[in-house]
């Protein structure tokens, strides 16, 4: 069997990347096509979309060792598809051996940037995150996926 290595910033970026379009998938697949509230029912697809999105980053950063990996992914999959959450767990090991030896409290808030693609079934967001502390292994407390 080969050993196929990934960087763990490629790791993470891929990881949140496909728990935001799978989120937002989920999200856009549920929506009403129209509510009376709205003048506009795509403002307002748009803006849950962009708040999934958000809501599924800051998830995948708040980490606290001492609640243990299975909250930790037990908050991350409770918005993600079946798919998206297994994508997530696969490297999720490995990811909490690392947040346990360093002893990792991290909050996270995010905000969306833009809209980056939109389809009929998807829709990709840039978000911006703010990290309490830096996670193990970088030292950055800012970032963009």
């Amino acid at each position: 069997m080969k050993v196929i290595e990934i960087s763990k910033r490629n790791l993470i970026v891929s990881v949140i990347l496909a728990v935001v379009v799978t989120t937002s998938i989920l999200v856009i697949n549920n929506l009403p096509r129209y509510t009376e509230q709205s003048e506009n029912p795509l403002i307002d697809e748009e803006r849950l979309a962009s708040t999934t999105a958000v809501l599924a980053v800051e998830k995948v950063f708040q980490v606290n060792y001492q609640e243990g990996k299975d909250v930790w992914l037990e908050r991350i999959c409770e918005n993600s598809t079946s798919a998206g959450c297994e994508i997530f767990t696969v490297g999720a090991d490995r990811l909490w051996e690392k947040y346990m030896d360093e002893k990792s409290v991290v909050t996270a808030t995010a905000q969306a940037v833009q809209k980056m693609a939109d389809n009929d079934t998807e829709q990709v967001w840039e978000v911006s995150i703010d990290l309490s502390t830096p996670l193990p292994g970088s030292n950055k407390t800012h970032d963009t996926a």
